[in-house]
């Protein structure tokens, strides 16, 4: 990607954030956006053709840098605590942001996470675990990032046990 496209659309990123952080639960305007990302709306027209596309941009942007990058994928069916640790330092560096974007939208940001997850997974590990199982850990794990008291050991443990008994069960 070219470097003034990739610097204009972290502008728009960064700016269509700060604007979910100063008024949560309305949606900014194109013109709040550009005033913010100080761009004109050509430029924003160019790269998304409306608001909640750039919203799904952000968040599969979002999803990621928390859930993806830094970390091998496989580790969340072959060693989930170990991926789950590693989201979770992902998240507490990012929490503000995210949490801008969860606001309105939890459900959305959720059934994001997982179809992103799941398509990574059998794209990684497609010979092992079969579609059903990609889905199941996806969902379950996408739910469990956004719903988790990741302080609560027991839990995560758990969780993780879980994982652990459905991927082995194939």
């Amino acid at each position: 990607m070219d470097r003034r496209v990739k610097k204009t659309k972290t502008a728009i990123f960064e700016a269509y954030i700060q604007a979910k952080k100063s008024h949560r639960g309305v949606e900014p305007s194109v013109k709040e956006i550009c005033a913010i990302a100080d761009i004109n709306k050509t430029t924003f027209y160019r790269y998304y053709t409306d608001v909640e596309k750039l919203l799904y941009a952000v968040m599969n942007f979002a999803i990621d840098k928390l859930l993806i990058d830094g970390i091998k994928i496989e580790y969340l069916l072959t060693e989930p605590e170990t991926y789950f640790r590693h989201v979770l330092k992902n998240y507490k560096e990012h929490e503000e942001d995210v949490s801008a974007l969860l606001a309105d939208k939890p459900q959305t940001f959720i059934f994001e996470a997982e179809r992103i997850l799941k398509s990574k997974l059998k794209e990684t590990i497609v010979d092992k675990y079969d579609e059903d199982l990609c889905t199941f850990i996806a969902g379950g794990a996408a739910h469990y990032f956004l719903s988790a008291d990741y302080s609560d050991e027991e839990k995560l443990k758990k969780f993780c046990r879980i994982i652990k008994a459905a991927t082995s069960a194939i």
